[in-house]
């Protein structure tokens, strides 16, 4: 028998009455606005035991009412659905970043889900197998170019009422293009992809000269996967992009040329699918500001793994946060402008949060 299998038939009665009871408070309301928010102590350690009444929710400076409320720990699941949710985009030309993505897959966990997708173009089925991960990671190698436009891939419906996305098939690997991807039958995972598009070479979009064709592919990927992870409900997501930071920097040229709405589109599609984006930089100590990575971490709630050559606190780090957190929802007002900036407050001194900062 498979773990993904076993993942179904191990769990006892009373762990699937409290999952029940706990989705239940999310699945009859289409309305809601969800959110995660991690809060961090003094020493940067998450903070639980948590309730309700410790939060303050703000939406354009008028407090809201949180109509639901969970807090999860992945590392003591209560659900199915408690444990981590991670797409990492890995730079596949870079020894350090497979290694440090392999550094993460070493931890997971029993309710762990994780899909491995590379940089230039891969497809990935979600697993909860750490020797599935690291043979997706194994697999990944940089493909040659795409010789016609790709098409994004699809997910089909996800169920919500168990963790069909949490699956032990499939394999990572390059490839020149495929007309979409849907959910697979059964137990077996949901399959996400990143574009088939040439990490290096000189070719920028056309009429866009302030960013780097490898910053517009990064975010078009980070964009890309937050996108197909809107269809995974009631949980929060994890983007980790493993690559140079340094290359996600926004420069004065990329502002004076309009262009820094790329970053923009990336936090927006990302707070539409309760995702974070964190980066982890493989440049080691330069000195430089990174302010690219950080915005996208800071705007989503993720981490900025950046400017040092000591990685072994910062995946810990971010290991924890992407698996402690409360997932807060409510109801929107009735304004209809576009852009609503979201503030999570908790009462007590030496307390961080983190937390998508705006929605769309």
């Amino acid at each position: 028998m498979t773990k993904g299998s076993l993942t179904f038939a191990a769990v006892p009665l009373a762990l699937l009455v409290l999952g029940a009871t706990a989705a239940a408070q999310f699945h009859s309301r289409t309305d809601l606005v969800e959110l995660a928010a991690v809060v961090l102590d003094k020493n940067g350690a998450p903070v639980s035991n948590l309730g309700r009444e410790d939060f303050e929710l703000l939406e354009d400076g008028h407090r809201v009412p949180i109509s639901t409320f969970v807090a999860i720990d992945a590392d003591h699941p209560a659900t199915l659905n408690d444990g981590r949710f991670l797409a990492l985009l890995v730079e596949p030309h870079s020894p350090t970043a497979r290694k440090l993505a392999r550094q993460l897959i070493d931890r997971m966990g029993a309710r762990d889900v994780v899909a491995v997708l590379g940089m230039t173009g891969s497809k990935a089925t979600t697993t909860d197998s750490r020797e599935v991960a690291l043979k997706q990671l194994d697999d990944l190698t940089p493909p040659a170019a795409a010789r016609r436009p790709i098409a994004k891939t699809a997910i089909g419906n996800l169920p919500q009422d168990n963790c069909r996305e949490c699956g032990v098939g499939g394999v990572s690997s390059g490839w020149l293009g495929y007309p979409g991807a849907t959910r697979l039958a059964g137990n077996s995972g949901m399959v996400l992809g990143t574009l088939g598009i040439p990490s290096s070479g000189s070719a920028s979009d056309p009429g866009v000269a302030g960013t780097s064709s490898y910053a517009i592919t990064a975010l078009g990927q980070m964009q890309s996967l937050a996108d197909q992870l809107t269809q995974v409900p009631h949980r929060h997501k994890s983007v980790i992009y493993i690559g140079p930071g340094s290359k996600l920097n926004l420069t004065e040229r990329s502002v004076k040329d309009g262009d820094s709405g790329r970053w923009f589109d990336v936090v927006k599609h990302a707070s539409r699918a309760n995702v974070s984006v964190s980066v982890v930089s493989i440049d080691g100590l330069t000195g430089k500001s990174y302010d690219g990575a950080r915005m996208l971490a800071d705007e989503t709630g993720g981490d900025a793994i950046v400017d040092t050559n000591v990685y072994d606190q910062g995946l810990e780090s971010l290991w924890q946060r992407a698996g402690q957190y409360y997932l807060l929802g409510y109801t929107p007002g009735s304004d209809k402008k576009r852009r609503h900036a979201i503030e999570v407050r908790v009462e007590g001194p030496n307390v961080e949060v983190h937390a998508l900062k705006a929605r769309d």
